[in-house]
């Protein structure tokens, strides 16, 4: 660098440029910060936008074969009401799972 362009870089005018550059770029930095978070929250659909979706065919046998024979141990008092509605959730999970 030679004298007179060190003399402008050090000069105060060019020093209250960088100086206002700064505050502007802080500024703005600030402001992305405090908006970021209303960018990338994603907005949930309410349930009545939400597509219907049903039930397979091959799902629904399943299940309600499972259902059938969890009701019928349930009727003979083979298993009590607690260990059916876990057999019926575990039953309706592993139909969905093998369909």
């Amino acid at each position: 660098m030679t004298a007179p362009a060190a003399m402008i870089v050090n000069a105060r005018w060019m020093r209250l440029v960088a100086l206002i550059l700064a505050i502007l770029l802080g500024i703005a930095g600030w402001f992305v910060w405090q908006n970021a978070e209303s960018r990338t929250v994603a907005n949930p659909l309410a349930a009545d936008q939400l597509p219907d979706l049903g039930v397979p065919s091959e799902v629904a046998n399943c299940i309600g074969k499972r259902e059938a024979e969890i009701n019928a141990l349930l009727d003979q008092g083979l298993m009590d009401s607690h260990a059916a509605e876990l057999s019926l959730q575990r039953a309706r999970s592993l139909c969905v799972q093998q369909n």
